[in-house]
């Protein structure tokens, strides 16, 4: 049986399965690896929040304070983009990625009760794949995700804080300034019900975005789908923690009256928290709606992977 025929983009089954070998390869990583992705990523993202402070600024000199949610929810998800591309990390989408291991066991667990309520269970997969048992990491899959997500964190912050000072430095007698310090006040007012909230929902929507990225085959639709989910965080005024790495630094830099204390305990660390359940939730509706023990035969079978489809250059890829 020959390779299918080039479609523009997957079903989410063949989605599911792109996301679980993908993040495999992403916890497989040294530290070293992790922490240059994550700084890089960060990077990028910090010039999607320089953006946002200097639209911000403008419209509000201009009176049209109002448009600047819009104005940046339509801009910022061009920092993701730039990270999906360039295979960069953030903290938010590792979230997702190191609780795939996890989750993809519970579902295979399940299994057995599924077929005991009348339903097909599928047969074992006669062929390890990356990200299976038999890789070094999935065997301490806990361990490994503490080692990734803190060497992320430590990445992403140590970006933010130099790109936000390099925009303090780069923007000065800008409006961009008195716009940023207005955020970063907002953001640490902000009850720990709604930060938290808002960091959940935030998270979700990211890695929705991520999860849809893997379902496009084209550069275009890649984009499409970052977009969307991105442009709906942005404009609700949703709580992201690696942006507000920078953008709550950079708000301190620029005059808001934030301690750094209130910059931690009133909204990243909550923020963070928050962010962990958005992910889980979307790793966890994936793998139980759409993951299968059997996932990556057919590809086995013609010669290349799903880790190659997240990669953007399967067989048949549309170009």
């Amino acid at each position: 049986e020959g390779p299918q025929a080039c479609t523009s983009h997957l079903a989410a089954k063949e989605a599911t399965a792109v996301l679980i070998e993908y993040g495999a390869h992403k916890n497989a990583r040294s530290s070293s690896v992790v922490f240059a992705a994550s700084a890089a990523g960060a990077a990028l993202l910090s010039f999607s929040g320089m953006m946002l402070v200097n639209v911000g600024g403008h419209l509000s000199e201009l009176g049209l304070a109002s448009l600047a949610p819009y104005a940046a929810a339509a801009l910022f998800p061009a920092g993701l983009v730039m990270i999906m591309f360039t295979g960069t990390d953030l903290l938010t989408s590792n979230m997702m990625f190191t609780g795939l291991p996890f989750l993809r066991r519970m579902r295979e667990k399940n299994t057995p009760a599924r077929a005991a309520l009348g339903e097909a269970a599928p047969p074992a997969a006669p062929e390890l794949d990356a990200s299976s048992d038999a890789s070094p990491t999935a065997n301490q899959p806990l361990s490994n995700a503490v080692r990734i997500l803190s060497v992320s964190a430590l990445g992403n912050l140590a970006a933010s804080l130099g790109l936000a000072l390099f925009a303090t430095a780069a923007f000065s007698g800008t409006p961009a300034g008195a716009f940023g310090a207005a955020v970063a006040m907002k953001k640490c007012s902000l009850s720990l019900p709604m930060v938290f909230s808002r960091a959940i929902a935030a998270n979700a929507l990211v890695n929705t975005a991520v999860y849809l990225s893997l379902t496009a085959n084209t550069t275009g639709g890649k984009v499409a789908c970052v977009w969307m989910p991105i442009f709906v965080f942005v404009a609700l005024g949703f709580e992201h923690s690696v942006a507000n790495m920078f953008l709550i630094p950079y708000g301190i830099l620029n005059g808001a009256e934030v301690a750094w204390s209130s910059a931690l305990l009133d909204n990243l660390l909550p923020v963070i928290a928050g962010n962990a359940v958005g992910a889980t939730v979307v790793g966890a509706t994936a793998t139980y709606l759409h993951h299968s023990p059997t996932e990556g035969k057919d590809e086995k079978k013609h010669g290349f992977s799903h880790a190659t489809k997240a990669a953007g250059a399967p067989p048949g890829t549309c170009e």
